[in-house]
């Protein structure tokens, strides 16, 4: 016996576990700089306020879609996407927690359909959704 233990196997309705994630201003301004979105809207509060923004900057869409997408590896130990679909509901602002669920929509052999969320800790409708689809077997036979 190696000691390894099997990976999980997902199972249509099954609630991942959730995970809470705060993105900080350094967050956005290192997010900035890797992907070269330099939108003052994710940087300067005044900029924001001028786009209509009352509360100030918010986070890049594509930095909460990629916080999610790896959300939803961890919670599946290491589930590659083979396609993700977001929408964007509301701002997700700098210093405001959040909480990242999903829920397994379907699991068919190797493939895995799992709904997502970003909502906020305090409450409210999520900011965002998605359906994230992955190929779990791939993963869990190279363990």
């Amino acid at each position: 016996m190696t000691g390894r233990r099997e990976p999980h196997r997902p199972r249509p309705g099954e609630v991942l576990p959730g995970q809470e994630l705060t993105l900080t201003r350094e967050d956005l301004r290192r997010y900035a700089e890797a992907s070269g979105d330099h939108n003052p809207i994710h940087l300067d509060d005044a900029v924001a306020r001028e786009f209509g923004l009352a509360d100030g900057v918010i986070a890049h869409g594509m930095l909460v879609m990629g916080r999610l997408a790896a959300y939803v590896q961890w919670a599946l130990e290491g589930s590659d996407p083979t396609a993700f679909r977001v929408r964007f509901r509301s701002p997700v602002r700098p210093g405001v927690p959040l909480v990242l669920s999903g829920r397994v929509v379907s699991a068919d052999g190797d493939r895995v359909v799992v709904e997502v969320a970003a909502a906020p800790k305090a409450g409210g409708g999520p900011a965002v959704t998605g359906e994230w689809t992955g190929s779990w077997g791939a993963v869990a036979r190279e363990r």
